[in-house]
Order: structure tokens, then C-alpha cells, then sequence
């Protein structure tokens, strides 16, 4: 949670500091967060928000900058092993969380729709249980063994979306495919932008 803090100060700094106020835009948006490979075996869809900066260079042409949370729930995996009567269990789950900071590019067609590309970091953070039942002669065991873990990773992240003017303000949907090593995922965005 300290990560995303620093970030949201850093991205409110450069808001503040910028220069011609009519270039800048911030929003705030849902996503949801489907695993892909690997990653899909063992977490469930995630959930989360992010925030975005943008500052346009052209009419068609802006720089990005997104902060943000994301939440995956684990779903368990079973080992089993068995010799006759006796053998063991083994049932883990990971929950998994994430601190995106990206930065990119965002090209607007016409009629609403753009294309962007983001690269940045994401800072993962693991919360593991394991609960291993052994049965024997001598009766069954449980143990239940708790762990935690993080790391950072790279990520890049095309995506493709739409931008509707409501007011004085633009609803802005998108999707993205997340490219992190063996935790990529689609993301579906909905948000909401203002002009500053």
C-alpha cells in the first residue's frame, strides 16, 4: 500500500507542476483482470482500480502515466498421494495483488477510438496456504502452513479502447492483454476522465 501512495503523490506532483492546463486530463476506472496461462491454472478473476494522468502533445497524440490495485483470488490445488490405506494431501491456494505504475502512449482515430501502449512495473505481493493431511499407522496429521511473498515484474500492455464525451466529462472503455512473464492477464477497463 506504501508503494501505490508514492505513486499516486508522484503522478499528483506532475499534475500539479505541469505545464497548459487545457493539455491534462486525469481519470479513475474499474477493471477487472482475467489470468491468462499458467496464471489462469491457479487465480480467479481479479479485481482492483486504477488512476491515469494523461497530457496531450497533439490533437491526436497523449502521454499517459496509470497507477493502480489489483486483487486475485487463489484457487486451491490439490496433490494427493496414496499407498493402500494410508497417503497424504496437499491443498495450497495463492492470493495474489498487484501495484501497477505504467507509462505509455495513446493514439486517437477517429470517431472515439484509440490504440495504447504501456510499459511499466508491477509489484506483486503473494499470500500463500498450504494445508498438508498425512495419514498413517499412527493416525492423520494437519498442518496448515501460512507464507508470503512479492516481486517485481516487467510488463508491457497494448490496448485498444473508446472514449464517449458526456458532459464535462469522457467515459472511457478499454481492453489490454497484461505481458508479464507467467502472470499475464486480459484487463477490461471502465472509467471516467476530466479535464483540468
Amino acid at each position: 500500500m506504501r508503494h501505490f501512495l508514492t505513486a499516486a503523490f508522484l503522478v499528483c506532483l506532475i499534475i500539479s507542476i505541469g505545464p497548459a492546463q487545457s493539455k491534462m486530463a486525469w481519470g479513475v476506472g474499474l477493471e477487472l483482470a482475467a489470468p491468462m496461462g499458467t496464471f489462469g491454472d491457479v487465480a480467479n478473476m481479479g479485481f482492483g482500480g486504477t488512476g491515469r494522468f494523461e497530457y496531450q502533445l497533439q490533437n491526436n497524440l497523449a502521454l499517459t502515466a496509470t497507477v493502480g490495485y489489483l486483487a486475485w483470488g487463489g484457487k486451491e490445488v490439490t496433490i494427493q498421494t496414496s499407498t493402500g490405506i494410508f497417503g497424504s494431501t496437499v491443498k495450497s491456494t495463492i492470493d495474489y495483488s498487484s501495484i501497477p505504475i505504467k507509462a505509455g502512449i495513446k493514439y486517437y482515430f477517429s470517431g472515439g477510438f484509440y490504440g495504447m501502449g504501456e510499459a511499466g512495473i508491477h509489484m506483486f505481493s503473494t499470500d500463500v496456504k498450504t494445508v498438508s493431511t498425512v495419514t498413517s499407522a499412527s493416525g492423520t496429521k494437519v498442518t496448515e502452513e501460512p507464507g508470503t511473498g512479492s516481486s517485481t515484474e516487467f510488463t508491457i500492455a497494448p490496448a485498444v479502447g473508446y472514449e464517449l464525451k458526456a458532459g464535462n466529462m469522457i467515459v472511457d472503455l478499454s481492453a489490454r492483454y497484461e505481458i508479464i512473464s507467467d502472470l499475464s492477464f486480459l484487463g477490461f477497463r471502465a472509467g471516467l476522465k476530466f479535464a483540468l
